[in-house]
């Protein structure tokens, strides 16, 4: 029974490799959609497939379904990410793309437990799957489909680690092809202001790369690719400068004050 899984596996591989084929981006990957939807339908109906007994059951839920799944998922990542690629500005599609990152470091730190049991000699000798009582958030496409009978929470939560790590290679390859081709833009505030907005970015970490918060060095590296007429060699320079200028803010305040008080106070003494 594990050849006829392997056979329904590559004749499914065979199919999507003839569809990529396809110029038109959105064709192909709702055509790739669309047959991993349609052999996950079929897979059912078959009647070699005796899938709620014994070890064919097992196998069915621990080798088969986590590949369909896995290509589903993906293939839905991929189809979201080009609609977003063609009604998006290019740089409101890199965002998207490391936000994108961010979700899925998060989402694999969240289950981490689960994948290192995954990725275990364990689970390939176990018997069965351990649930993964933690509940991670497995997508809406995938909780429709474990509603069968003969499904199991684990199943989908294997091919979302999977999917996860597939198309986190294609959102890399994305952002290392947009940084290249970034259109240089200018700058028309004052140089200090720019150096202001990316402490600010830096701060927040609302910036997610590889998904982790943004470093310092790569927001400098960004904006000079962005604005071509402005110049951050000296950024460690203007940075302390802004740093000590909000420092001093509140001295020169308190002193300002003081000097204040002391001229009303002479003021009085000469109108005596």
């Amino acid at each position: 029974m594990r050849e006829a899984f392997k056979v329904l596996l590559e004749e499914l591989e065979a199919d999507l490799s003839k569809l990529e084929l396809e110029p038109d981006p959105l064709k192909r990957l709702g055509h790739c959609l669309e047959r991993v939807e349609i052999a996950i339908d079929e897979v059912p109906k078959r009647e070699d497939f005796e899938i709620y007994y014994g070890e064919v059951g097992f196998l069915f839920l621990k080798e088969l379904m986590p590949q369909l799944f896995r290509k589903l998922l993906y293939y839905h990542l991929r189809f979201d990410l080009e609609m977003h690629k063609a009604s998006s500005i290019k740089r409101e599609y890199i965002r998207y793309c490391e936000n994108k990152l961010g979700q899925i470091r998060q989402w694999l730190d969240e289950n981490l437990g689960f994948i290192k049991y995954y990725y275990s000699k364990a689970f390939e000798e176990e018997e069965w799957y351990v649930l993964n009582k933690a509940g991670g958030r497995i997508p809406k496409m995938l909780n429709t489909y474990l509603k069968f009978p003969f499904q199991h929470e684990s199943a989908g939560v294997v091919a979302t680690i999977l999917a996860y790590e597939d198309f986190a290679k294609v959102l890399k390859v994305e952002l290392q092809g947009s940084e290249l081709v970034l259109e240089p833009a200018k700058w028309n505030g004052k140089t200090m202001e720019l150096v202001e907005q990316i402490m600010g970015e830096y701060e927040t970490g609302h910036t997610v790369v590889n998904g982790e918060p943004a470093t310092q060095d790569y927001l400098v590296a960004r904006a000079e690719k962005m604005y071509s007429n402005v110049s951050l060699k000296n950024f460690n320079n203007l940075a302390s400068q802004a740093r000590a200028r909000k420092m001093r803010a509140p001295y020169h305040e308190k002193k300002i004050k003081l000097i204040n008080a002391k001229a009303d106070e002479l003021l009085d003494e000469n109108q005596k």
